[in-house]
């Protein structure tokens, strides 16, 4: 007999008042003087309790403003649909299919446990050996995939160095696990493919304020702050919450375990080479293009551009035996939620400006124009922390753009540092299994409960409190 399960209470409560809220707004603004930035927010609120609550899938939700909007009369359907087909979408869809490329043929794998060959004598730098390798590895495919992919790899290392009489062996296995799922987010502050919330930014900044960011200025902002969070996570995972230093363990069995998991791959296939081609090759166009423009003049070069000519080509060139090292069998994995996801939060974006529901924000936020930038970024930053430990980031990212459009209207400071502080606090869920897909699969494990990430994330958690207000005002100007 098919099995139902019952609804989570705040998902019922979420079913009803996504659409109540709206209806409010509908009653009380129709006809008014805003009624079109009325009826904005009144989608708005309708969208973000969805998402938030999951009262329905997070990709459906995203759908709801091609039905509203045109149906409400605040844009046409041609209008809507372009939000759901920009350039960051396709940057998006680029990014995934590569990283698809990398995972098909285990290329990701082979790195991982290349590096970890070189793992020395401490449980420390073996723990920071991890980190490293899964943040690299997560500036350019999913997190989630990065995560599925160290976890059996840190579980079996865990194996050599536990045993149940001795606790602090029992903590290596938490410190290790934590440091993949954690390190599989900070690594995504790299790269602007490195996590979506990145991507729906640079899009809502191009598309609402002419403001481009460019693949290699957004790797010089975000790679020093990898460096500083990175090790200093490593540092109070190690030393300070969960001390391992002074564990004693057998070196020579962990890199005879390493070793044998490589060897287990065999040689380097020739679809391998012709992949790790391809995806270098994307990465130096990445960062050379504004090079490229200069000495052809081609202004059409783009981020986006170069990400689909690389796809392109996965499905052309050929991996053994005419078998290409793409086919769409393969790429119809592509998260398409997320997809969806960033098109519902792009046509929210484009409405609440359009409607004039951002300058109506900005205006009733007039009392926050003498705050001081910092302060102003600390709250955000604060805001958005607590609120990606129990929402999706990606979603709180869609909501919050087009809100801090409009305080960027009533303060008179830059939108791009107002932006992106939130991104930055969105990838930061440290605290909760439910907070980010990492952690999620982590706790999965049954090694790490709930009160071990939770006692290890509030330090890093308040750690990024500090750290990104701080690089926000004063390295952040330095670059844009």
């Amino acid at each position: 007999m098919l099995e139902i399960k019952s609804v989570p209470t705040h998902k019922k409560i979420g079913l009803i008042l996504g659409p109540s809220l709206f209806l409010c707004v509908l009653m009380f603004h129709w006809g008014g003087a805003t009624t079109n930035a009325a009826l904005a927010a009144g989608v708005t609120m309708w969208v973000a309790v969805w998402w938030a609550t999951e009262a329905v899938p997070i990709p459906i939700t995203s759908l709801l403003p091609l039905v509203l909007f045109p149906l409400l009369e605040i844009e046409n359907i041609q209008q809507v649909t372009k939000s759901y087909t920009s350039p960051a979408i396709y940057l998006l869809i680029g990014g995934f299919i590569l990283a698809l490329g990398l995972q098909r043929w285990g290329l990701h794998r082979r790195i991982a446990l290349f590096i970890l060959q070189s793992l020395g004598s401490t449980p420390t730098r073996i723990v920071l050996v991890f980190m490293l390798v899964t943040a690299f590895l997560s500036m350019w495919i999913s997190n989630t995939a990065t995560t599925l992919m160290m976890l059996p790899i840190a579980t079996s290392v865990a194996l050599i160095i536990s045993n149940e009489k001795n606790k602090r062996k029992n903590d290596f296995t938490v410190v290790l696990l934590l440091s993949v799922a954690y390190s599989a987010s900070i690594g995504g502050f790299g790269t602007l493919v490195g996590t979506p919330p990145n991507i729906l930014m640079a899009g809502f900044m191009k598309d609402h304020y002419g403001i481009t960011i460019d693949f290699v200025d957004w790797m010089l902002f975000g790679i020093p702050l990898v460096l500083i969070l990175l090790p200093t996570a490593w540092f109070v995972l190690s030393f300070i919450v969960f001390p391992i230093h002074k564990i004693d363990i057998d070196n020579n069995l962990l890199k005879k375990t390493i070793s044998e998991q490589y060897e287990g791959l065999g040689d380097i296939s020739l679809a391998e080479k012709r992949m790790s081609l391809v995806f270098v090759a994307v990465v130096i166009l990445w960062i050379s293009k504004k090079w490229l423009i200069a000495v052809t003049g081609l202004e059409g070069i783009s981020d986006t551009g170069i990400a689909i000519t690389g796809a392109i080509l996965l499905f052309v060139i050929p991996a053994s035996k005419g078998k290409p090292l793409m086919d769409w069998d393969y790429a119809k994995q592509l998260p398409w939620d997320v997809v969806l996801l960033y098109g519902g939060g792009m046509a929210l974006a484009s409405v609440i400006t359009s409607s004039g529901l951002a300058s109506s924000i900005g205006n009733h936020m007039f009392g926050m124009g003498d705050w001081h930038l910092l302060a102003l970024v600390f709250a955000i930053t604060l805001i958005v922390l607590l609120l990606t430990e129990l929402t999706n980031n990606s979603a709180t990212v869609a909501t919050f753009m087009p809100i801090l459009g409009g305080l960027s209207v009533a303060t008179n400071y830059p939108p791009l540092q107002l932006a992106v502080p939130a991104v930055l606090a969105a990838n930061c869920a440290f605290m909760l299994p439910v907070a980010t897909p990492p952690n999620a699969v982590v706790y999965g494990s049954g090694k790490v409960t709930i009160a071990e990430m939770a006692k290890g994330g509030v330090l890093i958690n308040t750690l990024c409190l500090l750290l990104i207000p701080l690089a926000c005002y004063f390295l952040l100007p330095l670059i844009f």
